[in-house]
């Protein structure tokens, strides 16, 4: 085991393999950021609370392939597991994660590979959370690649949740005492509840707020969001130069090989 995981971790490791994840990310991170603007200018708030990636450790990719029964090797873990990148999104309430999932969708920036809503059909342990498996091109050299980010949609209830469960008994090898079993998931169940009231909290006050705003103001907000936005979008196009002088070098260093 320990040799396929040091196997693992040196192509792991790879300076090429990892800004390669990392300007997928990027990107996932930049569009999320967009949609948060337009949201902002639909309701008059932003749907995000925070904001963060994480690539999967060599020993979690090794694990989890021997879970699913594949060939602990790293040429399977980029063919057969969508994971490996991730970017996770904390909503403050379930209209907002769907409303992100819808967008995504119907945009078709990134083709969507897999979606599980595990809101609506929650997994045994209670746990929730939206994810949906995004195909993010990125120029690598003479060639552009296609790298999967998960993106991972939760409202802060769920978080809190997911956190709680993590510290407790994710990928522990020991089973749980029935009754802590018992306990975690009626946490899940009171979480459930809690969201549904947010929801409701937050759909009262996005309407109030809206209304109680001169146009005069609802004007300055949205000049502000399209400032924002804009930034946003300069962001984007510095990302897309870099991968294209990346690729221009890489092309010079090929012709000058073949001198």
């Amino acid at each position: 085991m320990k040799k396929t995981v040091e196997t693992i971790k040196k192509q792991w490791l790879d300076v090429s393999y990892q800004e390669l994840h990392q300007v997928a990310r990027q990107q996932v991170k930049l569009y999320m950021e967009e949609l948060n603007v337009l949201y902002q200018q639909q309701t008059g708030y932003g749907f995000i609370r925070f904001m963060e990636e994480r690539m999967k450790r060599p020993e979690s990719i090794y694990g989890k392939l021997q879970r699913k029964g594949y060939e602990p090797d790293f040429e399977t873990a980029n063919e057969k597991l969508n994971d490996i990148s991730g970017v996770r999104v904390i909503a403050y309430c379930l209209g907002e994660i769907y409303w992100i999932a819808d967008r995504v969708a119907l945009e078709g920036r990134f083709p969507l590979r897999k979606v599980k809503d595990y809101i609506r059909k929650p997994k045994k342990n209670g746990y929730e959370s939206y994810h949906m498996i995004l195909e993010v091109p990125v120029l690598n050299g003479d060639e552009e690649k296609i790298v999967p980010v998960e993106l991972q949609l939760r409202t802060i209830v769920m978080d809190a949740w997911a956190s709680m469960d993590t510290r407790i008994s994710y990928k522990k090898k020991k089973n749980l005492p029935l009754e802590e079993e018992r306990r975690i998931k009626k946490y899940a169940k009171l979480g459930k509840h809690l969201d549904c009231l947010i929801q409701e909290t937050m759909a009262h006050n996005a309407a109030d707020r809206k209304a109680g705003m001169s146009p005069d103001e609802w004007a300055a907000q949205q000049e502000l969001a399209e400032l924002f936005l804009e930034q946003r979008r300069k962001e984007w196009r510095s990302l897309q130069k870099k991968q294209s002088k990346h690729q221009d070098k890489s092309k010079k260093k090929q012709q000058e090989k073949s001198k």
